[in-house]
């Protein structure tokens, strides 16, 4: 059955009671340092004397806003419990988000964060791009020329995140169709750039990509760079390029020309060696994106012609090892 009720003043004094038995743990665990509490707690009570005269004097002038007038304990109770929760249910979704991430790149199908490489040749050499790029870029141009200060505004970090879990559990199956908002889309396309683990212009590169923009003939020197790019960065910048060209092909449409792309871009294909000294190269990175966007079908025309270049250099080669060694 359950027990009546106790009287406030018999609650009051059990709370009080509860209370001091605490108080003589704490006092306990702290015994060994008691000299040095005691000293500092005899200045910190001279003190609040001196703040308490202070306040004393003031506090005719000081004038409490109606809206805290009548707010009770019950209130302010009410208001802590309500914090407490939604700190709690933060948390919750924060230990979910770790879970979800680790089963993803536990069952290997992770795309955010993974080797570019890795993403590729997971499905048996059959892609060119990442799925999340190539549905991404598919997406915003069939439905995002139309959205003004496209890559300029910022989505919703939780709308991102929903997003982004949905392609590291199956990139494959992740659809786009159901989403009416292309700032999303687009903000989650620069993320994946973002967290790549080495940059989409890798760092070995950097400087010379940098040396190239400031050089006398930028375009054939960035050519011979990008020659050097891993297959399957080539690839992705290759596709990036043309898409943002076309992006960039519409900009009285949504306000994104080469320059607002580049600035969007960037930052995340050029990281170099570390964030303080991407501080200092990011107007050069800015221009050598920007050249790479406007000038991307010269560029690639030679950067086919030197690999057409290289491959029969290294054909001729081989023939001469060849002979000789016939």
């Amino acid at each position: 059955s359950m027990s009546a009720p106790k009287e406030p003043a018999v609650a009051e004094q059990e709370a009080m009671a509860t209370t001091g038995t605490g108080f003589e743990k704490v006092r306990g665990i702290f015994a060994p340092f008691g000299a040095t509490l005691a000293g500092a707690a005899s200045v910190a009570a001279e003190k609040a004397k001196e703040v308490g005269g202070v306040v004393a004097e003031r506090s005719s002038s000081i004038s409490v806003p109606d809206t805290f007038k009548n707010v009770s304990s019950g209130d302010v109770l009410a208001r802590v419990k309500e914090g407490a929760a939604g700190a709690a249910d933060v948390v919750r979704r924060g230990s979910m988000t770790v879970r979800e991430d680790l089963r993803s790149k536990m069952k290997g199908t992770a795309v955010f964060g993974v080797d570019l490489n890795h993403v590729l040749r997971r499905d048996g050499n059959v892609l060119t791009v990442p799925r999340v790029v190539e549905k991404c870029t598919t997406y915003l141009e069939e439905r995002g020329m139309d959205a003004l200060l496209l890559f300029q505004l910022a989505a919703k970090p939780a709308q991102i995140d929903a997003f982004k879990k949905v392609f590291d559990l199956d990139d494959l199956a992740a659809d786009l169709s159901g989403c009416g908002d292309p700032h999303l889309i687009a903000q989650l396309l620069r993320l994946y750039f973002v967290e790549l683990p080495d940059s989409l212009i890798p760092v070995t590169l950097h400087d010379q990509f940098l040396a190239a923009e400031l050089g006398e003939t930028p375009e054939a020197d960035m050519a011979k760079l990008i020659v050097q790019l891993p297959d399957a960065n080539l690839s992705v910048l290759r596709h990036m390029l043309r898409f943002l060209n076309r992006i960039a092909s519409e900009a009285g449409r949504h306000g994104a020309n080469a320059r607002v792309l580049a600035v969007a871009f960037g930052p995340a294909w050029m990281r170099g060696r570390n964030l303080q000294a991407l501080v200092f190269d990011i107007p050069v990175v800015v221009r050598v994106v920007d050249r790479m966007i406007q000038r991307q079908a010269d560029l690639f025309k030679m950067v086919d012609e030197a690999a057409q270049a290289q491959a029969q250099a290294a054909i001729a080669e081989a023939e001469g090892e060849g002979e000789a060694a016939e």
